[in-house]
Parts: structure tokens; C-alpha cells; sequence
């Protein structure tokens, strides 16, 4: 979709609803229809990459800047000082003490869903599609069951509360072709709108690679599914007025890891904030837990999404 197809697409959806200030949606129509092309150019970038990892000159390149972030201590996330540049400091983690009073309930669904786990998982595991005499899944199947072993947790009942923890769903409102294609490689799991009230554009999703993750550089899947979410959140009628759209992603990669990259576009570059891989298994209680504290937490609604961070507009129009 090309710059003047964006902004009319942002004005038409304007028009069709009341506002509070012209000049606030001035700002946001232009500022918005930038960004979304900028982001659909890093999408095509990365499409077309013959690399599944990106390399350091590419990101430079590219306009993208991945710095990391401590995954293992929620609480430092949710206790440091804000920067409207730290992709973290849009999100708030579940604190522990929430898993703590509402431990899961030992259901024979949840006990089924840990043997179907274990199961698949198993080195005798006979899979599909493999030929005569192989067993195990493929690697690309091993971490897509990692990745549905996450949105079983999500639904899991817990004492004391609602009967999921887990956030609206949010894929089907995704135009199909909005969202890279599942392949070989990798697959979309779901995608989930996290919000503390309406309207808030914080996106969380969770995907699936058959290829193992290098510690610095990030998959192209990656980078592929966090610029076609950005993208298709600035053209949603329902935020318009937003034009910092955070990104959390799930990325569970080769051979047993995931980790948890969170992405914002500041008018100027992409930013990425990127945790260290961390292996998990069935046992892995901790690990899960830590996963389920950062896919079922809120947003922090002190940072905003109507402005860019430097506030600057001659930046990302020039």
C-alpha cells in the first residue's frame, strides 16, 4: 500500500467518527501513514533476505536497534524509571505474587494437556510425514508444541479467579493478508490485543521457528511478524489517534529456547528490546511461569502512544 493509500484509508476512518482536535488528528493521520510505510518496508527487507538471521550491518541499514532486557526479573521491568525509547516500558509483567495466589488447579484437562506435552515431545515419539525407520517430530513441530504449551497455560483455571487468564483474542481481526503466511520455517500462533482499557494498541503474540535462535541476532520471522502487526494496527480504524504501537513476541526457537523480544517504532528507527534465550522443557516450572507472568500482564498506560517520544514530527515526515 503506497504513502497516499495510507494516509487516505487514516482519513477516511477519521471522517467516519467523531474527534476531539483537527490538529490532533492531523498529526496522528500523517505520523501514522509514515510509519506504517516505513514498517512495511522493513517487512519486505526482511521477506526478501535469503539469511534466517539478520546480521549486525543489516539492522544498521534498516534503521532497527536491538538492546537487550532482563526477562528473569519482572519486577526491575516494572519498577524502573520509563523511557518512552525502552520498548519494555510498555508493558507490565504479572507480578509473582499473582501466580502465587492463584496457583493452577490441577484439572484432568491440565493433566491432559501435560501428557499430550511429554508425549509429543518424547524421542519415541513416531510424528507424521517422516519417512520409514525415523522418530521425533521435526524441529519446526517440536517448537510449534512448545509454542501451544504456552496458550494451554493461558486457559488453564486458577483458584480465585476467572476461568482464563489469558487476553482477548485478537488474530481474526487481522486482515489474512496482514500477517506473514505460515511456512516451513515458522508459524504464527495467535496474536492477542492486551489492553487496561479500550483502545489501548499493545499487541502480544506468540510464534514458532524451526531454526535455532543465534543469542544476537534476530530471525527474520522475527522481524517479519512484529513490523506486519505494527503495520496493520496503525491502519485499524480503532487506533488512529495511536501511533506508537508496542509489540511483544513469543518467539519459541530451536532446539528447546524462546525468548521474548518487545518492539516499538519511535518516528525514527525500530526499536527492540530482546531478552536472552532460555531453555525450556516440560519441567521447565519457572520458565513457564515467567512466560505466562509477561503474555497475561497489562500495559503500563503512564507511557503514551498518541506522541512519539521525541515528539518531533519534521523527523519521520522529512
Amino acid at each position: 500500500m503506497s504513502y497516499i493509500a495510507r494516509t487516505l484509508s487514516r482519513i477516511r476512518a477519521h471522517l467516519s467518527r467523531p474527534s476531539a482536535k483537527p490538529e490532533e488528528n492531523d498529526y496522528a493521520m500523517t505520523v501514522g501513514a509514515s510509519i506504517s510505510g516505513i514498517v512495511w518496508t522493513l517487512y519486505f527487507k526482511a521477506y526478501e533476505s535469503t539469511n534466517d538471521h539478520l546480521l549486525p550491518h543489516d539492522l544498521v541499514a534498516w534503521g532497527i536497534i536491538v538492546r537487550p532486557f532482563d526477562i528473569a526479573s519482572p519486577e526491575a521491568v516494572m519498577n524502573t524509571e520509563a523511557s518512552h525509547t525502552n520498548p519494555a516500558s510498555y508493558f507490565q509483567p504479572l507480578p509473582e505474587s499473582f501466580l502465587q495466589s492463584h496457583p493452577v488447579v490441577i484439572s484432568s484437562e491440565v493433566q491432559k494437556d501435560f501428557e499430550r506435552f511429554e508425549h509429543e515431545l518424547a524421542p519415541e515419539y513416531p510424528g507424521w510425514g517422516n519417512k520409514p525407520g525415523t522418530k521425533g517430530i521435526s524441529l519446526s513441530s517440536r517448537m510449534e508444541t512448545f509454542a501451544n504449551f504456552l496458550e494451554f497455560q493461558l486457559h488453564w483455571p486458577r483458584a480465585g479467579f476467572p476461568r482464563e487468564v489469558s487476553l482477548r483474542e485478537f488474530r481474526m481481526m487481522f486482515p489474512r493478508h496482514a500477517l506473514p503466511p505460515k511456512r516451513v520455517d515458522w508459524s504464527l500462533r495467535s496474536v492477542h490485543l492486551c489492553y487496561t482499557q479500550p483502545r489501548f494498541p499493545h499487541v502480544k503474540a506468540i510464534m514458532s521457528h524451526g531454526t535455532d535462535a543465534h543469542p544476537d541476532l534476530l530471525l527474520r520471522g522475527e522481524l517479519m511478524m512484529i513490523a506486519a502487526v505494527m503495520h496493520t494496527m496503525l491502519l485499524n480504524e480503532s487506533y488512529l489517534d495511536h501511533v506508537i504501537m508496542p509489540v511483544m513476541l513469543f518467539s519459541f526457537v530451536g532446539p528447546s529456547h524462546v525468548r521474548i523480544l518487545i518492539a516499538i517504532h519511535d518516528g525514527s528507527v525500530l526499536r527492540i528490546s530482546k531478552s536472552d534465550v532460555l531453555q525450556c522443557s516440560p519441567s521447565s516450572r519457572d520458565v513457564w511461569d515467567l512466560l505466562v507472568r509477561y503474555y497475561a500482564g497489562g500495559n503500563n498506560p503512564k507511557m503514551s502512544t498518541t506522541k512519539l517520544p521525541d515528539e518531533d514530527l519534521e523527523s519521520v515526515v522529512a
